[in-house]
């Protein structure tokens, strides 16, 4: 039975339906309700969907701030990340290994290639720096493997591990080893076994007497 067919037979049921907003006169006096557009009023606010339409709210260019801000923080976050990670590394030893033997061998192990060219002295003095600059670290517990010369040459004045003029002498080749990793300085076969056997003395001396401190291990000093 229809609707229509209801509303003739019941009066109320027409009057009812007369009480429905937009609701369209039939026979009888009846009127008959508009089917419902799924379920949503009709004046309903429909929001944005997806990344597209939640972006077009805001300007582009605050967008780009925002992931821009976002991108930088992420990779200072990853920095930070290898930088611990890497001190821990440096300064666990291997077991069975002394850390002061296995980092003279890594000296001693290292030698100018030929030809020796501009690439192999950077990277022949980028190596042999950063091995004295451990030494330093593990000896002081001064973070040299992630300080520039200039950053070390307050702290390395005031140091009392090594007699005065090798410490200044120590400087120097912090120095001159950056000239030859970053401002293109020429170096020499001879010069770089010099560099090289003067590195390992200076690990040598940096390293803690048996009586004084376990071999191995650096005496920390505040960061």
């Amino acid at each position: 039975m229809s609707l229509l067919q209801l509303a003739q037979q019941d009066p109320s049921l027409g009057a009812m339906s007369g009480s429905i907003p937009g609701s369209i006169p039939g026979a009888n006096g009846t009127s008959l309700a508009p089917p419902s557009m799924g379920g949503a009023a009709p004046h309903q606010l429909v929001l944005p969907h997806g990344l597209r339409g939640a972006l077009a709210l805001y300007p582009q260019w605050l967008v780009l701030l925002i992931l821009t801000l976002l991108i930088v923080s992420l990779v200072a976050a990853l920095v930070l990340v290898w930088r611990w990670w890497r001190r821990r590394r440096l300064n666990r030893p291997r077991p069975g290994v002394d850390p002061w033997d296995e980092l003279l061998a890594r000296v001693t192990a290292l030698t100018p290639s030929h030809p020796f060219t501009k690439a192999a002295q950077e990277d022949f003095f980028a190596h042999l720096s950063l091995f004295l600059r451990e030494g330093i670290e593990r000896r002081t517990g001064l973070p040299a493997t992630d300080r520039t010369y200039q950053e070390l040459r307050v702290p390395l004045k005031d140091q009392s591990f090594l007699p005065k003029e090798q410490g200044e002498a120590l400087l120097q080749f912090l120095q001159r080893a950056d000239l030859v990793k970053f401002a293109a300085a020429p170096s020499g076969d001879s010069e770089a076994r010099a560099a090289a056997g003067q590195v390992a003395a200076w690990i040598t001396a940096l390293r803690p007497a048996p009586g004084t401190a376990k071999a191995g291990e650096a005496s920390r000093a505040p960061r």
